[in-house]
């Protein structure tokens, strides 16, 4: 959840979570028609960057 509300309050992308199993996953939605890969590997680079600070 930490994860999650760090990168939420980035306004850079959004995600939810929903409970699987009994554990927390996050969910984000890639579909845009503009949407490009540059956009994608954009995402992943924010979601290390900030679970590396989170630590």
């Amino acid at each position: 959840m930490k994860l999650m509300n760090a990168i939420n309050k980035t306004g850079k992308i959004y995600f939810t979570h929903t409970k699987l199993n009994g554990k927390i996953v996050l969910r984000m939605s890639i579909g845009q028609t503009h949407t490009e890969e540059k956009h994608v590997e954009n995402a992943w680079k924010l979601i290390r960057k900030t679970a590396k600070e989170l630590g």
